[in-house]
């Protein structure tokens, strides 16, 4: 088998630890993945003539490549949120960034058929507007229209039991599974589909305490769900994300697929909402947003900011008494939001 090298030249020791792990391991098995870190070992590297399938170099570092270094392609790392180009690639979107970027052959089969599974990041601007019950919703309601549908919740402490049937069985990960999500993304997913509870929608059972009690993190959740994604078993993953917006959550939100934000009707939320919109203005999919715990007598600020913004609002959720799944989907609720997502 020829081996192809997609060669990455970056001086940003943290981008690049932050990056290659993730990777790499989406990259086709005949594929080298080599990082260039210092510019000292590049002059060496260059001194004999070398030919790479893939050359992706920080745009400061561009003057810096020399005729001896040859690639079918070439593509820029920039630290720009807003591209001109196609040929550049933002820093921002992180590893997914680069795996969207790159020709097909050198990504690894499985990846190549995950993106029929449709990922859905779930977030939202304020909190108590409803976003675990408007995900879980929202992927029952998809469910309905003959979706195979993934509900994983991202939050540091899961919670979502609550909301469902007093019936479902109330299972958590076993110790396998959490040691499992911690070292290896597709181990993990083995075992996650073993363990998985089987209700309207899949659920990824949660843990019974903080995800940094179990040494497991935002990234090696995120890893999992590609790793399930590239399986091609889900129409829609629906991932509920941490409240907040840390560097690691803006870096997945810039290269995802579709956003969906839950928000509340009040003039806070609307500017929370501006901001929002301000930070992901490069974002590459789509954003919709769901209104939560609507109360008719009181004004409501969210649709005029979003006619301005250009993302659409699916639908108003009434606030109700009893918030819970099925009292809400008894009402008709998420069926809007469904239909925006599929």
């Amino acid at each position: 088998m020829n081996k192809k090298t997609l060669l990455l030249v970056s001086t940003d020791e943290e981008y690049n630890l932050n990056i290659e792990t993730k990777l790499a391991l989406q990259l086709s098995s005949s594929v080298v993945l080599e990082i260039i870190s210092d510019i000292l070992y590049l002059e060496e590297y260059q001194k004999k003539p070398r030919k790479v399938s893939l050359l992706i170099v920080e745009e400061k570092s561009v003057s810096l490549i020399s005729q001896n270094l040859q690639a079918e392609k070439v593509l820029l790392l920039s630290e720009d949120t807003i591209l001109k180009s196609d040929n550049r690639i933002s820093k921002f979107g992180g590893a997914q960034a680069i795996i969207r970027s790159l020709p097909a052959d050198l990504i690894r089969s499985g990846m190549l058929s995950s993106r029929k599974t449709h990922i859905i990041d779930v977030c939202s601007v304020a909190g108590g507007s409803g976003k675990t019950a408007t995900a879980i919703c929202a992927g029952i309601r998809m469910a309905q229209k003959g979706k195979k549908v993934l509900y994983v919740n991202l939050e540091p402490f899961q919670h979502f039991y609550n909301l469902l049937n007093p019936d479902t069985t109330r299972r958590y990960m076993s110790d396998k599974l959490i040691h499992a999500i911690a070292i290896n993304p597709h181990m993990a997913a083995d075992c996650a589909l073993e363990e998985m509870i089987h209700e309207q929608i899949d659920i990824l059972p949660q843990l019974k305490g903080l995800t940094g009690t179990y040494q497991i993190t935002f990234t090696s959740l995120l890893a999992l769900i590609d790793e399930l994604a590239g399986r091609q078993i889900y129409d829609y993953i629906i991932a509920e994300f941490p409240e907040g917006l840390t560097s690691e959550i803006q870096m997945r939100l810039f290269s995802s697929e579709t956003i969906l934000v839950t928000c509340m009707q009040n003039k806070d939320s609307a500017e929370r909402i501006k901001a929002f919109a301000e930070i992901m203005k490069t974002l590459s999919g789509q954003l919709y947003i769901t209104c939560g715990r609507c109360e008719s007598n009181k004004e409501n600020h969210i649709n005029e900011i979003s006619h301005n913004l250009g993302y659409p609002v699916c639908e108003y959720v009434p606030q109700i008494n009893d918030y819970s799944i099925d009292n809400l989907l008894d009402r008709g609720c998420y069926k809007n939001t469904a239909a925006a997502l599929i």
